[in-house]
């Protein structure tokens, strides 16, 4: 459920408190939040995180979902929205 939670909480913050936000961003805050937790995964950050730091980082499923939201907001947050645009 957090692939496609993720993003899709991060999407919902960013619409609903700012202003910010258009379709492409919305897109790559939508892809981004799913390829976060996927990086997130075990079998993908045990060995990467030990072939860089020299030692195995395990994060508890608990904070996936807000891990990647927290990337997706801020990737949502880049784009302006449509108004900034057409003036």
């Amino acid at each position: 459920m957090c692939f496609s939670y993720a993003g899709m909480l991060g999407v919902f913050v960013v619409a609903l408190y700012t202003k910010r936000g258009n379709t492409k961003s919305v897109i790559a805050a939508l892809v981004a939040g799913l390829l976060v937790v996927l990086l997130l995964q075990p079998y993908i950050l045990t060995p990467l995180s030990t072939a860089l730091l020299g030692e195995p980082i395990f994060i508890s499923w608990p904070w996936w979902c807000p891990i990647g939201a927290g990337f997706s907001i801020l990737i949502c947050l880049l784009g302006k929205s449509e108004k900034q645009i057409q003036k």
